[in-house]
């Protein structure tokens, strides 16, 4: 079985991919995984995947900035 830190950075790698291929395939999609199984570098990383976090109650578009991804709405 991999390590959390390989299994950590497939995840990323996967990710980052699938965000890339989608706007060139012209679809959307939406990835959704379980917050309580996931480790804070976990969750980290998926946020810098993306643009936009959604969660049972709201929907937070984030933007990388240099201290940190911030939520702006």
């Amino acid at each position: 079985m991999a390590d959390s830190k390989t299994y950590n950075s497939t995840l990323k790698e996967f990710e980052f991919e699938v965000d890339r291929l989608m706007p060139e395939m012209d679809i959307i999609g939406i990835c959704a995984y379980n917050l309580d199984r996931l480790t804070k570098e976990v969750q980290k990383a998926l946020m810098e995947c993306h643009g936009y976090l959604m969660t049972d109650n709201e929907i937070m578009k984030l933007v990388d900035e240099a201290d940190g991804i911030k939520k702006i709405f």
